[in-house]
């Protein structure tokens, strides 16, 4: 009787670690950073592109630099097209993970889509 006992809280145990888990790893997941922003600068070199890009709040302006890769996508009006269609003071949304590299300007790692809102 004590050994069934003892085997259902163990179980009972396993179960709520499991569940706290899952709601832990619910909450923290990592967040998109979007914002708008203004192209800078569109860099080419090795087949790298280096994009810079200007975000401008009420009282600040923050640069961003980030590299592309083949995983980013670049929308314009809805469809999907290529890196040459990127280029100096155009608008933009950026999706990238809330990660940033301590630089200047501040380096955005792993972008994920960039939408060219004017052209």
């Amino acid at each position: 009787m004590k050994n069934t006992l003892l085997l259902k809280i163990i179980a009972v145990v396993i179960v709520l670690i499991g569940v706290g888990f899952g709601i832990y790893k619910s909450i923290t997941k990592e967040k998109d950073l979007v914002f708008e922003a203004t192209i800078k600068d569109v860099v080419s070199r090795d087949n790298k592109y280096t994009i810079l890009v200007e975000k401008k709040d009420k009282d600040n302006v923050i640069e961003y630099e980030f590299e592309i890769d083949n995983k980013t996508k670049i929308i314009y009006e809805n469809k999907e097209v290529t890196l040459d269609k990127l280029k100096a003071n155009q608008q933009v949304s950026i999706t990238a993970e809330d990660v940033m590299m301590p630089s200047e300007p501040a380096k955005l790692a792993n972008v994920k889509k960039i939408v060219i809102l004017k052209d």
